[in-house]
């Protein structure tokens, strides 16, 4: 098996050590770690080669050479770590931003044991973003400092999954605006030119006009959905405090490993009535 540069390095830096043991003033020796800690960006101990060579009279144009090297290293692993750092600061805000957000909405948000690939969480609407915290603002250099978005006017964008009990499968929207009103997705989606196209509904029951929308809140409330109500006005309609201002005895739209569901049925069909009947049933 090929060995791998660092640890050709490696053994570089262990002849070198061998070989100042018995030289301490061989030019070669030293030239070559400096050039072996540079390749595995180990700078500041180039830099402490480049210093040794001076103080014993050894250094040279490629001892100089190497160190212009490593400071421009040092500058760049510097300036990724300040990067980094930026980055995470602005990720810890965010996210503290988005629980602010979802608690205001009235969301109860919990996660299962095994919870499913999650591709688009839940996010600020990147379009509708103050200035102070654009995307756009670099990391190192900016004139102010970023902030997060207000979790209150700052709209958000979520997954949502639109599941048929009746058929047993559903559908994710996975950029759901929350002013987004739900006939608009419907209207895409189950068009009266596409009636009785989809393999699950060859009886054609599921149009838009003709469907109702059914959400659900913790405590089991059903909430009929109009479609020309805003995903926003639907959390807040499914908000409800708790028993003496208790936050975990308040009630609010589930959003369970980071998804919203909303049931869709035929409007007036039976299998509406069955599982509005059953699911009032499990409440009790």
């Amino acid at each position: 098996m090929a060995a791998t540069d660092s640890e050709n390095y490696g053994r570089a830096l262990h002849a070198t050590r061998a070989a100042l043991v018995l030289n301490a003033r061989s030019v070669k020796a030293l030239y070559r770690a400096a050039k072996a800690f540079l390749a595995l960006d180990r700078v500041k101990d180039t830099l402490g080669c480049c210093d040794m060579a001076k103080d014993l009279d050894l250094s040279n144009s490629e001892f100089e050479r190497l160190r212009a090297l490593a400071l421009e290293r040092l500058a760049q692993l510097e300036r990724r770590e300040k990067e980094r750092e930026e980055r995470q600061r602005r990720t810890t805000l965010e996210n503290e931003a988005l629980q602010v957000a979802f608690v205001a909405r009235g969301l109860w948000v919990t996660k299962s044991d095994d919870p499913p690939d999650n591709p688009t969480p839940a996010h600020f609407d990147p379009e509708a973003r103050p200035s102070y915290s654009s995307l756009e603002i670099p990391l190192i250099g900016a004139s102010e400092p970023w902030k997060a978005p207000d979790p209150i006017r700052t709209p958000l964008v979520f997954p949502v999954m639109l599941l048929y009990p009746q058929h047993n499968t559903s559908d994710l929207i996975s950029e759901y605006h929350e002013d987004t009103p739900i006939g608009m997705h419907l209207d895409v989606m189950f068009p009266p030119e596409a009636r009785g196209s989809l393999p699950w509904d060859p009886q054609g029951e599921y149009v838009s006009s003709q469907l109702s929308v059914i959400a659900r809140t913790r405590k089991g409330r059903l909430l009929r959905v109009g479609h020309k109500l805003s995903l926003r006005t639907l959390l807040d309609q499914g908000a409800q405090p708790g028993a003496a201002g208790q936050l975990e005895d308040r009630d609010g739209i589930v959003m369970r490993d980071g998804i919203i569901d909303l049931y869709v049925f035929p409007k007036g069909s039976s299998a509406e009535r069955t599982w509005v009947a059953e699911t009032k049933g499990r409440a009790t």
